[in-house]
């Protein structure tokens, strides 16, 4: 009821019960999946069995997914992770809430694990505050730039110097 996954700490890198939060889509998966198998409450929803990574190879070839793509990436466990912390980031999420959800003790080893790519790049610089050239003309920007020996060419001393930029 709660939309959380409890792992024991037994079972756990660290040693210490985790608690992870779920997505409503998936709380109704879990609920649907329990119901349908007569499970009772307090009963373990998901089993993690000794051979996961045996079981996971096994589960890409039931369901038709090649173990290495067309650009030589390959399908893992780690894979997963990889996804699980990409898609946070993507969704909004900022970087500590990302760090704890994916159970890291260091900021440093979630970084291993996002992605960047052009779009959320490009979004970022555009959520910049805008910068703009001031009431001068870019003409009046080089003409400051000449009187202040930058270019090494002569102007006339008289020109008044134009702002920058403004914010």
């Amino acid at each position: 009821e709660e939309a959380t996954v409890i792992a024991r700490a037994e079972t756990t890198k660290s040693g210490h019960q985790a608690v992870q939060d779920l997505p409503a889509g998936l709380l109704a998966i879990l609920k649907a999946w329990k119901d349908g198998h007569g499970l009772s409450e307090g009963d373990p929803v998901v089993e993690v069995p000794g051979a996961l990574l045996k079981t996971f190879n096994q589960d890409l070839e039931l369901a038709g997914i090649e173990k290495t793509d067309a650009s030589g990436r390959t399908v893992d466990l780690h894979a997963l992770r990889h996804l699980y912390g990409t898609m946070l980031v993507r969704a909004g999420v900022d970087l500590k809430t990302v760090q704890t959800m994916m159970r890291h003790a260091t900021m440093s080893m979630t970084g291993v694990y996002l992605h960047h790519d052009r779009e959320r790049l490009r979004r970022a610089a555009q959520a910049l505050p805008e910068v703009a050239l001031g009431p001068d003309t870019p003409e009046r920007a080089t003409q400051a730039a000449l009187r202040e020996g930058t270019t090494g060419l002569e102007v006339a001393q008289d020109e008044p110097a134009p702002t920058r930029f403004q914010q």
